[in-house]
């Protein structure tokens, strides 16, 4: 066969009548002098939203493996320390050992260590029995929110320290190794 054998017949220069009004009705937006001011307007809608939208994403409240409930952040520790040392990972991670002062946030971690028969030291302490439980911060214990399970009266040299377990809080020697709870303020913004 020879080249000219191979030649394709020519398509028709006309379209037929049928399929041009097709076209023309279904475009017909497009002659419209509203058509591209509303095509930009929405274009630039959608860039704006994405835009919002990655930078909401990239400004989390907590950090990386910290967990984020109201207005703090909490991390749950991997390895097991006394109380003290426990206090100073939580010090070097810039937050401090676990405080509960609300219902809230006790309902909040006694769900977290519901789960776990493993005990978490809390940032609630007392040197001697006639001493008063102390938050780290200095603020006493407000007796509403819990009561210990277990022997309180127990006198230990290095003092006393409070863990939560299974939901429950009980107190024990402060030398003991345990896991921790830290936590520190949610990075919270708001515009004003």
């Amino acid at each position: 066969k020879t080249f000219d054998n191979l030649k394709m017949k020519p398509v028709k220069d006309h379209p037929d009548q049928k399929s041009s009004s097709k076209k023309a009705k279904g475009l017909r937006f497009l002659s419209s002098p509203w058509w591209c001011p509303v095509a930009m307007t929405l274009g630039i809608l959608c860039l704006g939203l994405s835009v919002t939208m990655i930078m909401l994403g990239m400004q989390c409240p907590c950090p990386q493996d910290w967990i984020w409930h109201g207005d703090k952040c909490y991390l749950f520790s991997s390895g097991q320390f006394g109380w003290e040392k426990s206090q100073e990972n939580c010090l070097s991670l810039d937050g401090q050992l676990l405080g509960i002062n609300s219902t809230d946030d006790l309902d909040f971690i006694r769900r977290a260590t519901s789960h776990s028969s493993s005990p978490f030291w809390m940032g609630l302490s007392r040197k001697k029995p006639s001493h008063p439980w102390l938050w780290e911060d200095g603020s006493h214990l407000k007796p509403y929110l819990f009561r210990f399970q277990g022997a309180v009266s127990q006198t230990y040299p290095s003092g006393t320290c409070a863990y939560i377990q299974r939901g429950s809080i009980f107190a024990e020697n402060c030398v003991l190794a345990a896991f921790s709870i830290c936590q520190k303020k949610a990075n919270l913004w708001r515009t004003q």
